[in-house]
């Protein structure tokens, strides 16, 4: 399931989807919210590196009650942004052998 928020889209238990189930809702909500300035702020791709490190912190054990739901923020600090970009291409790549 997946939501918005003030300041976020959420996907519960992020760990269950795929990327490509992720990517469909962000296409869905960005479809059905076409005026919506905080989807408008990042990128699938961004969203989507987003999700696979909460999904990869899940599925290893690593702070699982905070990644166990993907909170894709609309606005991040330049820091959180740019951990993002390194560690979500790698997350989404080790997240390709799971399924």
């Amino acid at each position: 399931m997946a939501y918005l928020v003030w300041n976020a889209l959420v996907i519960t238990d992020a760990a269950n989807y795929t990327a490509k189930q992720v990517k469909k809702l962000l296409n869905e909500f960005r479809d059905e919210n076409p005026n919506h300035d905080g989807l408008k702020k990042r990128s699938n791709k961004s969203y989507l590196n987003e999700w696979a490190v909460h999904a990869l912190c899940y599925r290893w054990g690593i702070m699982k009650d905070r990644a166990k739901d993907a909170d894709l923020q609309f606005d991040m600090e330049p820091e959180v942004k740019f951990m993002y970009a390194i560690l979500g291409p790698i997350a989404r790549l080790i997240l390709k052998f799971y399924r």
